[in-house]
């Protein structure tokens, strides 16, 4: 499940760089929001915690 809700993420990550900003911070905050209680140390939950706030 995790690889599907990742997959589907990444189109959002790929257009972090080329859309909206605000679009691209609310996706990945609703993508955090559903893996918050995950086990700690997920590397894609990682990387888009990073992503999210380099990108505010």
């Amino acid at each position: 499940m995790l690889q599907n809700s990742c997959a589907k993420n990444k189109g959002v990550n790929i257009k972090s760089g080329e859309a909206k900003k605000e679009e691209a911070i609310e996706h990945n905050e609703k993508f955090l929001d559903l893996w918050k209680d995950a086990d700690p140390g997920i590397a894609e939950i990682e990387e888009d915690k990073e992503r999210v706030a380099g990108l505010k």
